[in-house]
């Protein structure tokens, strides 16, 4: 039997098919077996109304039927969200952009990120540290072009800054200040361009001028 929310359910909704069985899957989520061997498997929390179910077999309205493949598409969206996040931490605005490649459109893909985030398993603040930990790894880079990095991924100003506040209190900035300078440094940069370069990798110039005095003072 194909578990299958066609992408197009209004075109769907006009077969006004028969509902043949109802089956409880868990306590939050309900599989519908329907005409045409097509079963559809959502969570409760998706339906925007009730199906009033009496006895069946039940022939669909036309507004049944289109809530019922409604709420199935925002359990596709859920699962294919999940799938993400299972390979590795996203923004929310990371997921929309990705749902909405998929097809997905608002009504079906806000709910299923509106049930990840209340259960934890979205998170923008987790999502945040783990890029700044990611990202140092590989990158030397200040506070002012990692917020911007973060805002870039949707992240809501106040996480980032929180995000971003709790991260240099691990890491010192004004090292990390030194070890992009180094960097620089080796590859041939000297006074204006090393300046202009440490400020786009975001750190303040007050920072940069102690940082390189520090480094000219430890050369001499």
């Amino acid at each position: 039997m194909a578990n299958a929310v066609l992408a197009d359910a209004s075109s769907s909704a006009s077969v006004n098919p028969t509902l043949i069985a109802v089956e409880h899957t868990s306590s939050e989520t309900i599989k519908l077996v329907l005409s045409g061997d097509v079963s559809i498997v959502s969570r409760f929390c998706y339906f925007d109304e009730p199906l009033a179910i009496e006895e069946l077999p039940l022939t669909l309205t036309e507004s049944q039927t289109e809530y019922l493949y409604q709420a199935g598409r925002r359990f596709l969206a859920e699962k294919q969200a999940a799938a993400y996040l299972n390979r590795a931490e996203h923004s929310s605005y990371q997921l929309t952009v990705k749902l909405q490649k998929k097809g997905y459109i608002k009504n079906e893909y806000q709910p299923a990120l509106d049930y990840l985030r209340a259960e934890g398993t979205l998170d923008d603040s987790r999502f945040a540290g783990a890029y700044l930990h990611t990202r140092s790894l590989s990158k030397k880079e200040g506070h002012a072009r990692l917020f911007s990095e973060l805002r870039k991924r949707g992240v809501a100003a106040d996480t980032a800054k929180q995000a971003l506040n709790d991260f240099f209190t691990e890491i010192d900035e004004a090292e990390v200040c030194e070890g992009a300078a180094r960097s620089l440094i080796r590859k041939g940069y000297t006074e204006q361009k090393l300046y202009s370069a440490l400020q786009r990798k975001g750190f303040p110039f007050s920072m940069i001028k102690r940082c390189l005095t520090r480094l000219s003072s430890a050369a001499s």
